[in-house]
């Protein structure tokens, strides 16, 4: 079936060249979130033109300017987390726009976050290393802060991660591993099956199933 797309309007009056990364509110929610190569976020009221809601400059004393590179709400959507190019990741609260705690769980570019209404803050970097962060039980608000738990073992960079109930499945060249309280285990997707290098990864609300996205224009349905 054929599926036409309308143009519904465009933020002209902000540049958009530095533009980095894109997210939504969580259900039911008319706002969007922009990162840009400055570290400013922004919220956009999808309802009326040139819709600026807030706009934040994020950035701490004690690290310079960054470009956010990854960006994701949590459930309830009154908070979201920003990775920065430094490795850093930064908890905002979208309610009244301030910095909660920031922390450093890379060293390098964050490629992928996964927030959890319990403040369980799950990354991946180019650095190879996923990491996990309960920043609500953080004493202290500082860049210093390490992660919780740290998964290594990744040969190369993580392309995509997802949440299945307590389980946190990540996809790296071709390899899916499930990290559970129960244990860690890992499958290697077969050539013949699944073509192409692997674009993005998401679960199916309506069944549970994992979906990935291959370069090639693909989806394949895990279970």
């Amino acid at each position: 079936e054929k599926i036409n797309l309308k143009y519904v309007d465009t933020a002209s009056k902000y540049d958009s060249k530095n533009a980095v990364v894109l997210t939504n509110l969580p259900r039911a929610s008319n706002r969007i979130i922009q990162g840009t190569s400055d570290s400013t976020l922004r919220t956009f009221d999808t309802r009326v033109k040139d819709g600026v809601v807030m706009e934040w400059k994020v950035a701490t004393p004690l690290r310079s300017v960054q470009i956010i590179k990854a960006l994701q709400c949590d459930p309830t959507g009154t908070w979201v987390a920003a990775g920065f190019s430094s490795g850093t990741i930064h908890v905002l609260d979208l309610r009244v726009g301030v910095m909660m705690h920031a922390f450093r769980p890379h060293q390098q570019d964050v490629t992928n976050i996964i927030c959890s209404e319990t403040g369980d803050v799950f990354t991946s970097s180019n650095d190879t290393n996923v990491s996990v962060c309960h920043w609500k039980r953080a004493k202290t608000f500082t860049e210093g802060h390490q992660p919780d738990y740290k998964y290594q073992g990744y040969r190369d960079g993580v392309n995509g991660m997802c949440l299945l109930d307590d389980d946190l499945i990540t996809c790296a060249n071709y390899r899916i591993t499930t990290i559970s309280p129960a244990g860690n285990s890992t499958t290697k997707l077969r050539s013949d099956l699944f073509r192409g290098g692997v674009s993005a990864m998401t679960v199916s609300p309506l069944n549970k199933l994992v979906v990935l996205g291959s370069d090639s224009g693909s989806l394949r349905l895990l279970s």
